[in-house]
């Protein structure tokens, strides 16, 4: 019996290691049409589009906030699937943890309406 649990346990363990390994992407489909050369062009610009949102948020006052998390989250909603998960697993941890406390920030900013 202790062997028939050990094999249900390593193929649990062996499906969960599964997980997160397809490749999805975080935009919209709409938005990425044509070759992969342009494909990767159009991803290039939206995450320097983001990289530029967000300098100029973390460097404006309370009332130029608000008005950058409004158009943030217009733009965001036409371009990712998800506005709240707009960087890849392969961004650096660096990166990735500026690029979350910016979307806290703009959720916090929103919710003060």
């Amino acid at each position: 019996m202790e062997k028939t649990n050990s094999k249900i346990n390593f193929a649990i363990l062996s499906d969960y290691s599964k997980v997160g390994t397809k490749k999805e992407s975080i935009y919209k489909l709409e938005i990425l049409s044509g070759t992969e050369k342009e494909r990767k062009a159009i991803r290039r610009k939206i995450r320097n589009t983001r990289d530029n949102i967000i300098s100029a948020f973390n460097s404006a006052n309370k009332a130029e906030k608000k008005v950058i998390a409004n158009k943030w989250t217009e733009f965001a909603k036409g371009v990712y699937k998800d506005i709240n998960v707009i960087f890849e697993a392969n961004t650096t941890d660096d990166k990735a943890a500026q690029i979350a406390e910016f979307v806290s920030n703009v959720k916090k900013i929103l919710a003060e309406k």
